[in-house]
């Protein structure tokens, strides 16, 4: 059975995505400053361990779905406002491929979110294999390349037919609850090093922040359930649109509670005194703080930061 090329968007549909884009646009746009912000922080300590350079690859994907995010608002903007041109088919042309391509972007940052839980596993089960683990920024860059050239051509193949596409995107989901979930929990230390870790900072408290942001923002799906749609390809439709808008955000809140660090300097940074460098002045670097007595990073190698 195949779809039509067409998908058809009711005025509910269209009346749904554009109030939830609009509190999208807005976290998105509010978060991103300290989440770059953190992880500059971070980034010339996190550079000793052996996750750095997946983490790194997440954070540069994440400025390439702001790019096409923010390219997607400005079209979005341009046909709302009724805006009419000669070139309005290749504006509408350009906002499908935007948002392709987003979707695309957003579940290859799942699939990295993936391979850095695969990492950490198995670093934190057999240590002795970490130097055959650690991937460089050489081959986790080719691996982004190509999983992104695999997924187009998936999703192109699967699109024709919509059962296919259907049990496609169910599978993708299955996939990113997965990722999410248990890429932050495992840890760089020893037994006795995490066990004194855990009783001193209660890391279960920042993986239950995750799970939380991962089903808050999940919840944005029931109004769909209660609307009319024309059919389950428009349903299916809204639901990976919401998922791409999504994903930014959950990412990028799930790395700044993820931690004791992380979240500490988080909240530092909300002080009336840190929002204007942090949010309009990004170039100026400060040095961080570090708790000398949890930071146990500097003995060990393996793994991901303090908790």
């Amino acid at each position: 059975m195949t779809n039509n090329s067409s998908i058809p968007l009711t005025e509910v549909h269209d009346g749904y995505f554009f109030n939830i884009s609009k509190v999208f646009v807005f976290s998105l746009t509010a978060i991103f400053p300290f989440y770059n912000h953190v992880f500059q922080m971070n980034r010339e300590r996190d550079k000793a361990i052996p996750v750095f350079p997946i983490i790194n690859q997440i954070h540069k994907s994440m400025k390439i779905v702001y790019i096409q995010y923010y390219v997607c608002v400005f079209i979005g903007l341009t046909l709302y406002l009724g805006i009419k041109s000669a070139i309005l088919g290749v504006v509408i042309a350009a906002m499908y491929f935007e948002m392709f391509y987003l979707q695309i972007h957003c579940n290859v940052c799942y699939l990295l979110l993936c391979l850095l839980a695969i990492q950490r596993f198995l670093i934190y089960f057999f240590p002795k294999i970490e130097q055959y683990v650690t991937l460089s920024e050489k081959v986790v860059k080719w691996v982004w390349v190509w999983s992104a050239h695999a997924l187009v051509f998936s999703k192109i193949r699967f699109e024709i037919w919509y059962e296919l596409s259907l049990w496609f995107y169910i599978i993708t989901i299955i996939f990113n609850y997965v990722c999410n979930i248990i890429h932050s929990n495992y840890h760089q230390y020893s037994k006795n090093e995490l066990s004194f870790i855990t009783k001193l900072n209660k890391p279960q408290r920042y993986i239950m922040w995750q799970l939380i942001i991962i089903v808050a923002l999940k919840i944005t799906y029931i109004p769909t359930l209660f609307e009319v749609y024309e059919d389950y390809w428009s349903l299916l439709h809204t639901w990976r649109t919401v998922d791409a808008l999504s994903t930014p955000l959950s990412i990028q809140l799930a790395y700044l509670g993820c931690n004791r660090r992380n979240l500490q300097t988080f909240l530092y940074s909300l002080k009336l005194k840190n929002v204007f460098k942090v949010v309009c002045c990004p170039w100026i670097q400060r040095s961080q703080v570090v708790d000398q007595s949890l930071d146990l990073s500097r003995s060990r190698s393996t793994g991901v930061p303090v908790y």
